[in-house]
C-alpha cells in the first residue's frame, strides 16, 4: 500500500478491526478518527523540514481532538526553558517562553505524563502569564509531553473543547500523534544534520577553487546572488529553485581540473588555452556525479555556457534544449563577467553590461530570461556588487519558510 495511493474504505475496516481487538474502541477512538490519524501520520513522517512537521502535527491535533486552538512547544536545551514555536488558532504566542515547570504544560514536560484540565480558572497551576499578554483566554486544555526515547523535548497543547471537555479519548489520540512527532523531529534533525554536512562540503570546495583562483571564487559568490534573486521573479518550483541554486553555486567546480598557468593567467587566453578552460564544464559534471546531492543540479554545471543559438559548448545545444536551469546561470554568469574588471579589461558599468545582455538576447542568452534580470536590475532587485564577499540574499532565497526563534536542530 502506497503512502499516497490507497483504499480508504479497506483502511476503515483494517483499522476498525484491529481498534476492536487492541481495546481502543472502549476508550471511544472511532474507526474515523484512527484514519485521520493514518493520514496524518502519513503527513508528518513524509515531511524533512522541522517547521513543516510542526505545522501538519498541530493541525491535526486540533482537528482530532475538535479544539479551538493549540500550540507546541520545544525546550531550549541552553535554558531548559519551553518555547512556543508553533501554533493554530488565534493565540499569538509564537516566541513566549515558559519557565521549567512553569504551568500546566510545564508540569507536563517535567513529569513526562499527559493532563487535563477542565477548568484553568480553578486550577491553581495554571499559567495566566500567556492569557495576559495575548489576551486569548483558555477554558480548558490538554498537554501531551514530546519525548525521543527516555528525552522529553517538548510537548503539544490543545485549547479550548468546542463541545464539552476533553477526555481520554483524546489523550490516546493525541499521545499516538506525539509519537508520530517525535520520530519526525529526528528526522528532520537528522536531515538538517546531513544538509549542513552537504554545505560544509560545498564550502570547502569553493574555498579550494578561491585559493587557486581568487577571481573564480568570488565569482561563484555573485553569480549564485544574480541567479538566485532574478529566479525568484521566474516563479521556479521550490525544487527546482534549489537545484539551479546549487549549480549556481558549483558551476565552475570542474576549474580544479584545468592547470594552474591557464586558471591564474593574467592576459587574455590563447585559442589552444581557451579549449583547455572549456573542459572545465565536462569536469564539474564528473566531479559531482558521484553525490547522489548534487544530481538535479548537474545539467545546471554542465551547460551553463550553451548558446541560445547552439554555438556554445560542451554540447552545441540550442534554444530550449538547453536546461533551464542552465539558462537561468548563464545570464547571470555573462553579467558577472562583463561587470567584472580583470586584469586585461576594465569591467563595464551596469547600464552598459544591461545594454549588451539585450544584444545578446535571442543570440546567446535566452530572451525570457533577459528581460526580467533586466526588470530586476531597474527594480532594485538586484543589487550590483563588484566585490568578493558572499551576499546574504544568495542563500536566504533558497527558502519562503520562516527561520525558527532560535535553533533547535
Amino acid at each position: 500500500m502506497s503512502s499516497d495511493s490507497y483504499d480508504k474504505d479497506a483502511l476503515t475496516k483494517a483499522l476498525a478491526e484491529h481498534a476492536q481487538s487492541s481495546g481502543l474502541t472502549k476508550n471511544g477512538v472511532k474507526s474515523g478518527q484512527l484514519v485521520l490519524l493514518h493520514d496524518l501520520t502519513i503527513l508528518v513522517s513524509s515531511a524533512t523540514d522541522l517547521r513543516i512537521v510542526l505545522q501538519r502535527a498541530l493541525q491535526g491535533a486540533v482537528h482530532l481532538t475538535d479544539a479551538e486552538a493549540g500550540s507546541i512547544l520545544l525546550r531550549d536545551e541552553n535554558t531548559d526553558e519551553l518555547v512556543f514555536v508553533e501554533e493554530v488558532g488565534p493565540v499569538g504566542v509564537i516566541g513566549m517562553r515558559l519557565k521549567p515547570g512553569e504551568g500546566i504544560t510545564g508540569i507536563v514536560v517535567e513529569r513526562g505524563i499527559p493532563e487535563i484540565v477542565d477548568n484553568t480558572t480553578e486550577d491553581d497551576r495554571h499559567s495566566r502569564k500567556v492569557s495576559r499578554q495575548t489576551g486569548y483566554p483558555t477554558r480548558n486544555l490538554l498537554a501531551v509531553p514530546l519525548r525521543a526515547h527516555r528525552n522529553i523535548f517538548g510537548a503539544i497543547e490543545v485549547i479550548n473543547k468546542n463541545e464539552g471537555s476533553f477526555t481520554q479519548t483524546d489523550v490516546y489520540l493525541l499521545q499516538a500523534l506525539a509519537s508520530t512527532i517525535a520520530i519526525a523531529v529526528q528526522n528532520a534533525r537528522l536531515y538538517s544534520s546531513l544538509e549542513q554536512i552537504v554545505q560544509q562540503s560545498i564550502d570547502a570546495l569553493i574555498q579550494t577553487i578561491d585559493f587557486r583562483d581568487r577571481y573564480t571564487g568570488a565569482h561563484t559568490r555573485r553569480v549564485t546572488y544574480y541567479a538566485s534573486i532574478y529566479a525568484k521573479q521566474l516563479g521556479l518550483p521550490r525544487q527546482s529553485f534549489e537545484d539551479m541554486t546549487m549549480a549556481a553555486v558549483l558551476h565552475d567546480i570542474g576549474k580544479l581540473g584545468v592547470a594552474d598557468k591557464i586558471l591564474g593567467k593574467r592576459a587574455t587566453l590563447t585559442p589552444e588555452e581557451y579549449e583547455v578552460m572549456k573542459t572545465h564544464c565536462v569536469y564539474g559534471e564528473r566531479i559531482l556525479s558521484r553525490i547522489d546531492r548534487f544530481k538535479r543540479s548537474l545539467p545546471g554545471v554542465r551547460s551553463h555556457h550553451e548558446q541560445w543559438n547552439g554555438r556554445g559548448y560542451p554540447d552545441g545545444l540550442s534554444g530550449t534544449q538547453i536546461p533551464l536551469i542552465a539558462r537561468i546561470i548563464s545570464v547571470a554568469d555573462t553579467f558577472d563577467a562583463m561587470t567584472t574588471t580583470r586584469p586585461y579589461r576594465m569591467g563595464k558599468s551596469t547600464h552598459e553590461a544591461a545594454d549588451e545582455l539585450k544584444k545578446l538576447a535571442g543570440n546567446q542568452l535566452d530572451p525570457r530570461l533577459v528581460g526580467t534580470f533586466i526588470h530586476c536590475l531597474k527594480s532594485g532587485d538586484i543589487r550590483v556588487n563588484r566585490g568578493d564577499y558572499w551576499v546574504p540574499e544568495a542563500m536566504e532565497v533558497l527558502t519562503s519558510i520562516p527561520p525558527m526563534p532560535f535553533d533547535f536542530l
